[in-house]
């Protein structure tokens, strides 16, 4: 398929990003905080590694594991009994860069009566000199935190998905509750909302009282449609450099599967595939800029995982009974067995969502499965990485040389990010990611 082993027409992008590599943000580590009611303890020394799992297909919040240790006495007398109300402030170091965020903190090693053969009337003196405890916990995102249980149930009338969305994340944004956590009041920086495609006029929007403000966009994506490629909500600050300071924190909604809703983004990652080396020999692995993150990655690597995963015979279309044809008319039928009831609507005044004996009136979630059978996922590997220019649902494009017909061509694959899981060892100060990218094959060569 690939019979050149070297790059031809992308050497030029490909020496661009290695001189534009900027080797003064490779050396990264964290330290931390750890914030007690009455007193601080600073883990300096003792911290040995965070983890940073950032999964926008399935989560909400950054999934943030901290591993460290700390003397026992410290542990037992002062950290512990204070284990529902930790907070811990985790500064990253990038060269001479630091960039610093406070989380909740949860114990997550931590079991009932874990004061083992300690006793309760030992000094913390005494259980220092007894050696050191191993402490793993999650630092959980402040802002999803003071507002996951918040929700904002209504009735819109005479509305699209678009302005009920953002009616509903306006007032959201706009009033928090006045709620404060560790004295500090939430707020919420703006809303990134990819435009849906569902342009539809409703009589009638609705959201129950159980559903959550975070989990609107996926109500209303099963229930009404929004976009053709699935749905996915995120809580991540607006990084463009890595170098802001005290951002607040955005709320993403965005399509999952659907390349072509966010091609047209300001920015975008850009794969470049490099043919004959493995992703972890690329030591200058990217250059980043207002617009694009340029990411350099193996070409034999991700094209293996391309081409095995896909099937021409995947199946590309489907057929859908739209349920508000088969309700036309305002009535009710009542036998001894069941009872239906059909909605009508009209064009002209907007439409209902139906459901009619297993049918519906929502095609775009018929076409989101379509769209994840036509893609492939792929991940990569991204060494001396910086995991905060990734945002949630970034646009994509895998480019790659292929041979055709004896002569080099370029292709490019679209696509959006599902995730980015990062590893920083503070033994090693280094910052390794996987990222994992839905490709539409529509174009696949």
């Amino acid at each position: 398929m690939e019979p050149q082993s070297k790059n031809i027409l992308l050497i030029d992008d490909i020496d661009r990003i290695k001189k534009g590599h900027d080797a003064s943000r490779n050396t990264a580590s964290y330290s931390g905080i750890v914030h007690l009611e009455k007193e601080d303890i600073d883990l300096k020394g003792f911290l040995i590694s965070v983890e940073i799992d950032r999964n926008f297909n399935g989560s909400v919040i950054d999934r943030v594991s901290v591993d460290f240790i700390i003397e026992n006495g410290t542990y037992y007398k002062k950290i512990l009994p204070e284990k529902d109300t930790l907070f811990i402030t985790l500064t990253k170091h990038e060269g001479v860069r630091t960039r610093s965020t406070t989380y909740k903190l949860v114990i997550t090693n931590n079991t009932q009566g874990d004061t083992g053969s300690y006793s309760q009337h030992a000094s913390e003196e005494s259980l220092n000199k007894g050696g050191m405890k191993r402490v793993l916990a999650q630092a959980v995102d402040i802002v999803w935190y003071g507002t996951r249980l918040i929700n904002n149930s209504f009735t819109l009338r005479g509305v699209t998905i678009e302005k009920a969305m953002i009616a509903s994340f306006n007032d959201f944004i706009s009033n928090t509750r006045n709620i404060k956590i560790n004295g500090r009041q939430l707020e919420i920086d703006k809303f990134n909302f990819d435009t849906p495609i569902n342009e539809n006029f409703y009589n009638n929007v609705t959201i129950g009282s159980n559903v959550t403000m975070y989990d609107v966009p996926t109500h209303l994506q099963k229930e009404y449609g929004v976009y053709n490629g699935n749905i996915g909500t995120y809580i991540s600050k607006e990084y463009n450099t890595g170098d802001e300071q005290n951002l607040k924190d955005s709320i993403y909604i965005y399509p999952l599967y659907s390349p072509l809703t966010v091609k047209n983004r300001k920015r975008k990652m850009r794969l470049y595939a490099e043919k004959g080396v493995l992703n972890k020999f690329i030591d200058a692995t990217f250059v980043n800029s207002e617009n694009s993150l340029d990411i350099l990655c193996s070409a034999e690597n991700a094209s293996k995982q391309i081409f095995t995963q896909y099937s021409a015979d995947s199946g590309a279309g489907f057929s859908m009974v739209d349920a508000n044809h088969i309700t036309k008319e305002n009535k009710t039928e009542n036998d001894r067995d069941n009872v239906f009831l059909q909605q009508s609507y009209n064009k002209k005044d907007g439409v209902s969502p139906t459901r009619h004996a297993g049918v519906t009136s929502n095609p775009f979630q018929a076409r989101s499965d379509i769209l994840l059978k036509a893609g492939t996922t792929i991940s990569i590997n991204w060494n001396f990485s910086i995991q905060e220019l990734v945002s949630p649902g970034m646009a994509v494009e895998y480019i790659y040389e292929i041979d055709k017909d004896g002569k080099p061509s370029i292709e490019v694959l679209d696509g959006i990010v599902q995730a980015i899981y990062t590893n920083v060892d503070n033994n090693q100060k280094n910052s390794k990611s996987v990222v994992t990218v839905f490709l539409h094959n529509k174009n696949l060569n």
